[in-house]
């Protein structure tokens, strides 16, 4: 990116100095023609790379945004938590309720997962050959490994 910003730079740089050099007298209206034409061109070009690299790099940052929200509704919707003052369900890793601000207990039973490849304590997603989550340290259980492992699953 740092380079094609550089190109874009000096393109636009070189057209300041064109129109100046022109403008002067240094540069002929033939010759302005001609140069102006190939500036404008890489210039183009440069904004074109530019919006090609920022859709790709846009698309990939929606991709992973993405899998991290249905990573947290994936374990909120699973969750068996929920606040003993007002019934909210919590998320794995909630210490207070986000509805009244109740404190609650640390020992809750594990949460029933939604998807084989989430981790059932803090909701990210897993290899299959994980045996302990890569974000909270939890260690998976058996049958969610083999479950995730298993093709078709």
């Amino acid at each position: 990116m740092d380079e094609l910003l550089a190109q874009r730079d000096a393109a636009f740089q070189a057209l300041r100095e064109l129109n100046f050099d022109h403008r002067v007298g240094k540069v002929s209206d033939e010759d302005f023609i001609v140069f102006e034409a190939n500036l404008r061109e890489v210039a183009a070009h440069s904004l074109e790379a530019i919006d090609d690299w920022e859709a790709k790099a846009d698309l990939s940052l929606d991709t992973v945004l993405a899998r991290s929200i249905d990573a947290r509704r994936a374990a909120l919707l699973g969750s068996e938590r929920s606040c003993p003052s007002c019934g909210r369900r919590a998320f794995a890793d909630d210490k207070f309720c986000a509805a009244c601000g109740t404190a609650l207990p640390a020992e809750l039973p594990a949460p029933v997962m939604a998807d084989p490849d989430i981790c059932p304590k803090c909701g990210r997603p897993f290899a299959a050959d994980d045996r302990f989550c890569g974000n909270c340290g939890a260690q998976l259980p058996e049958a969610v490994r083999v479950q995730a492992a298993a093709p078709g699953a």
